[in-house]
């Protein structure tokens, strides 16, 4: 018999339950003053339910026909932001690129960056360590001091430096600030000089008129840039001791002189603000740096990427007259040209270590996209509980692990002032910097791993679309064939510089990389304070969702939106022509680290797969599956490919 006290207790959770129900129907999540219209949310889960996990793109394309261009949404309790379409995306990402370049907390932040809050090239914050913060403090300082003695102001005086400047005043939306950061040798013997006749006006308007040539002439080279500049001429030397009144406790400073001019959205107040150089912008450079360096655009890298296709095309001769799933071996190859650059090694297809790393991504790709991803991001309550997404963070552990001991093997190799590759780069630097630094060990992990997520997974996806769509469509395959023959004829090897000669193959490779739409969502982005866009208000740390999806298949910017047809691509004499709506890499200062990389490699591995093979859809699979499967990036459903030499094909 069940008690009545039981019975009692089971009627008032029932009634509790009843009520919270109750409770949640009438109660609203209220949406900021001007903020962008969307879909009702629910409470506390927001818009969780209004979407199809397994591929929400297409409701992304109906809240965008009912709402507009910019809308917004609730994840849990928090907004969330969509671009759809060229002109709202390139305003934010482009031309309000500061106020759109932040990174949002959500799982995939917390699993890469962890404790530590180590930040990689693709995904970076702006916060300023606790060193960061002292290093400002003094370069502000000293910066207020050399302030003083220029403008003969007290240190709290912010607001028009320029307002009697005649150039300054005839641009519109120029007076409203400029910043004057004095760090560089050369003025300050220009400064010792002026100060003697204590006239300040002439170094002044020499640099202004510098920053406006200069700004002129990013004006004629970029058409439709805001009035806004903001220009560093930077230098780096070692300073000693008996050059300024205070030791430098650093080995290495660096020395800028910045204009910074802009409307009142950009108002800088001088010693209370600063135009922030943010970290991961230092990073970023650094690896564009060393990229360059070690052959991005260059013969080197050029050699690598070919050095590793004699492995692919040794491979697939091995296929010829048969057929073969080619996912595994498109990402091992895309893999193996990361590592060359990485530590200027390569693996076996097939190697344990390749089967580990991608085997982990792929779970966490999964773990990424997925409902309990969701839930980690809309509901921090649960975070600490043993959930799925734990598995996430015990992978990239892993994933971590085996990258430290990668290094810990090469640099057992390694010769200092003498690298090799971009890991002896980051260590030569690494050398160079003191403890205080945001450069260490933990930070290379961070960019190795960073760069093979966003050098493997994007290009092995690519490259499986553009097969899938070539046996689809037999005729572009050869019309691309007859092409690369006349082009590279007995060459032994193809450069990437025969892309200028070959219009159609280069249409087809970009139209397969709109149609593969790898990252549809970009990477999130967030904004860095309060702002407004197209006529919305967006608040400080709002989720922004670019939706590249939607300006790769815009109406209006396409010939053929919806179908697979390099003439895209192609204008009316037939010379290869890329849109402004063609933006897989995503845009302004957050567009992928890779995209040049990425671009050498489809080039270089097309090209010689299609002047060797002919890839033919097996009779026995049956119709072709266009239908792409959504996670953290997009890729084609498993399909068998049909392998045959050139000869062969022929003869049939």
């Amino acid at each position: 018999m069940i008690s009545r006290a039981a019975v009692i207790m089971l009627g008032s959770w029932i009634l509790v339950v009843f009520c919270v129900c109750l409770l949640l129907l009438f109660i609203r999540i209220q949406r900021p003053k001007n903020f962008p219209p969307g879909p009702r949310p629910i409470p506390i889960f927001g818009n969780l339910f209004h979407f199809n996990i397994k591929n929400p793109l297409k409701d992304f394309v109906k809240f965008a026909e009912q709402y507009g261009s910019i809308y917004s949404l609730y994840i849990g309790t928090k907004p969330a932001v969509v671009l759809t379409g060229l002109k709202a995306i390139r305003e934010a990402l482009v031309n309000k690129a500061a106020d759109f370049s932040g990174r949002p907390d959500n799982l995939i932040k917390d699993v890469t960056e962890g404790k530590d809050c180590c930040h990689g090239v693709l995904r970076q914050c702006d916060n300023f360590f606790a060193h960061q913060r002292g290093l400002y403090r003094e370069e502000t300082t000293k910066c207020a001091f050399l302030l003083s003695l220029l403008m003969r102001r007290a240190l709290d005086w912010a607001s028009t430096v320029w307002d009697s400047d005649p150039q300054c005043n005839s641009l519109s939306g120029w007076n409203d600030a400029a910043l004057l950061a004095v760090f560089y040798k050369g003025l300050r013997l220009a400064l010792q000089a002026e100060m003697a006749c204590r006239d300040t006006n002439t170094t002044l308007s020499n640099y202004m008129t510098k920053a406006i040539r200069m700004d002129n002439l990013l004006h004629q080279q970029c058409p439709g840039a805001r009035p806004y500049s903001e220009l560093w001429f930077q230098e780096e030397y070692q300073r000693s001791r008996e050059e300024g009144p205070e030791p430098i406790q650093q080995r290495w400073v660096p020395l800028q002189v910045c204009f910074y001019c802009g409307g009142s959205d950009h108002r800088v107040s001088f010693c209370l603000e600063r135009p922030k150089t943010s970290k991961w912008k230092e990073h970023r450079r650094f690896a564009l740096m060393t990229l360059r360096n070690f052959g991005l655009g260059k013969q080197s890298m050029e050699n690598r990427i070919l050095g590793e296709i004699e492995h692919l095309v040794a491979k697939l001769d091995k296929y010829a007259g048969s057929s073969l799933y080619p996912e595994t071996l498109f990402h091992d190859a895309a893999s193996n040209i990361i590592y060359l650059v990485l530590f200027g090694i390569r693996y076996n297809y097939g190697d344990e270590i390749l089967k580990v790393y991608v085997r982990l991504y792929t779970e966490n790709a999964k773990l990424a996209n997925g409902i309990w991803a969701m839930i980690y991001d809309a509901f921090p309550i649960v975070r600490s509980l043993p959930l799925p997404f734990k598995k996430a963070f015990e992978n990239y552990k892993t994933l971590k692990t085996l990258t430290l001991k990668m290094i810990n093997k090469h640099r057992a190799k390694r010769v200092p002032g003498k690298p090799r590759d971009f890991v002896d780069c980051y260590l030569d630097e690494l050398d160079k910097r003191d403890s205080r630094s945001t450069f260490s060990e933990y930070q290379l992990i961070v960019y190795i791993m960073n760069l093979h997520i966003a050098g493997t997974d994007t290009t092995s996806n690519t490259l499986l679309t553009a097969i899938l769509y070539l046996m689809a469509h037999p005729d572009i395959q050869k019309k691309c064939q007859q092409e690369i023959d006349e082009v590279i004829g007995n060459k032994p090897q193809p450069s990437f510089e025969d892309r200028h000669n070959m219009p159609y193959t280069q249409a087809m490779i970009h139209e397969t990389q709109r149609i593969a739409n790898t990252v549809p969502l970009s990477v999130f982005h967030c904004t860095t304070r309060d702002t407004d866009l197209m006529g919305y208000s967006i608040p400080k740390g709002t989720m922004i969702i670019p939706n590249l999806s939607s300006v790769l298949s815009e109406e209006g910017q396409w010939k053929f939106p919806h179908e697979f047809n390099p003439s895209n691509f192609l204008n009316e004499q037939g010379q290869f022509e890329k849109p402004e709506a063609f933006i897989p890499f995503s845009a302004g200062p957050r567009v992928c680290l890779g995209e040049g990389l990425a671009r050498m490699e489809l080039f270089l591995i097309l090209v010689s797969l299609l002047r060797r093979f002919v890839f033919i859809w097996p009779e026995d699979a049956g119709e072709p599956d266009f239908n792409l499967v959504f996670g953290l990036t997009v890729t084609p459903k498993p399909y068998r490919m049909g392998v045959r030499l050139r000869k062969q094909a022929e003869e049939m």
